[in-house]
């Protein structure tokens, strides 16, 4: 009895356990798949990326433009002037003994407590720093904003010498009637992409800490270019859209467009043709055929 249950025991039959693998095609199959994700994923991960580095420069920006309307709220209401002489703790000199001088961005330092918001994430920041200059300090005076000196600092007399040659008045902002219609600051071209060219005539130093009006010649008896394809924006930006070749120095690297704050503090993207209103900007047209066509549509200053 026992032999013979242990014979029929033997007699089962043993099945062998399955084992599952890909085949090759499968694994190509899948390799594929993720390939194809990978390039739909990728571009849109980067531009997430670089819309939260727009939304932070918009939020820069913005601080920026509060701390300006504190400074003016401190000072008798005035407005910073784009680019103060005489300071005695000034990194830059223009060549020669008590000619120091500093930037708006610098002035307004107190109020903003963090040169680093004077940096647009967009980019790289400008640098390195100079020699035995805070980064943070080195940053205020080479901002990637830039003032717009025509409404708030203009040059209102020539008759001067020496660094009183060009005398700059500062506006009151409530002079300025129409402050959520007036720019303020606006995105501008690096050092790097304008080759670290200054423009200066006198006490003018441009090009590094302002941005000039579509329609400067109309403004000040003292300016760079009007906007458009003339002399400057070839030579000075090489003809580098998005860092303001045909819109002098403001920057349009969001989308085509730059980043605005007004005198009322409030800030927004805009297109440069939405940014030139009032007057016949043309991208392709030459700086001197640019005229003012409607002044209470001109959001650069109070010219009527």
């Amino acid at each position: 009895m026992y032999c013979a249950q242990i014979h029929r025991a033997r007699n089962y039959t043993e099945v062998p356990l399955s084992r599952k693998a890909f085949t090759l095609i499968e694994l190509l199959v899948v390799i594929a798949i993720i390939a194809i994700l990978a390039a739909i994923l990728f571009p849109v991960f980067a531009q997430a990326k670089q819309a939260a580095k727009a939304a932070s420069s918009l939020s820069n920006e913005k601080q920026t433009a509060l701390a300006v309307i504190m400074y003016a709220g401190d000072v008798d209401d005035t407005a910073p002037i784009d680019v103060l002489w005489g300071t005695s703790d000034a990194v830059y000199w223009y060549g020669s003994a008590g000619s120091q001088f500093s930037p708006w961005s610098y002035e307004i330092m107190p109020y903003t407590k963090n040169g680093n918001i004077f940096q647009d994430p967009q980019v790289q920041p400008n640098g390195p720093a100079t020699a035995g200059v805070a980064l943070s300090s080195y940053y205020a005076y080479n901002p990637q904003y830039g003032y717009n000196y025509t409404a708030l600092s203009p040059i209102t007399s020539t008759s001067g010498t020496g660094a009183n040659k060009w005398v700059r008045t500062p506006s009151a902002f409530t002079s300025i009637s129409r402050p959520a219609e007036t720019v303020m600051i606006s995105s501008k071209s690096i050092n790097s992409e304008t080759s670290g060219w200054w423009w200066g005539a006198g006490t003018l130093v441009a090009g590094s800490f302002t941005v000039e009006a579509p329609d400067c010649y109309d403004i000040a008896p003292l300016c760079v270019d009007n906007w458009g394809t003339g002399w400057w924006a070839t030579n000075a930006l090489h003809d580098k859209t998005v860092a303001g070749s045909n819109s002098l120095f403001n920057s349009q690297r969001k989308a085509g467009a730059s980043i605005v704050g007004f005198v009322d503090g409030h800030v927004k993207t805009m297109q440069p043709g939405n940014l030139a209103a009032g007057t016949n900007w043309n991208p392709k047209q030459d700086s001197s055929q640019l005229v003012m066509k409607n002044s209470s549509a001109y959001l650069w200053g109070n010219f009527n």
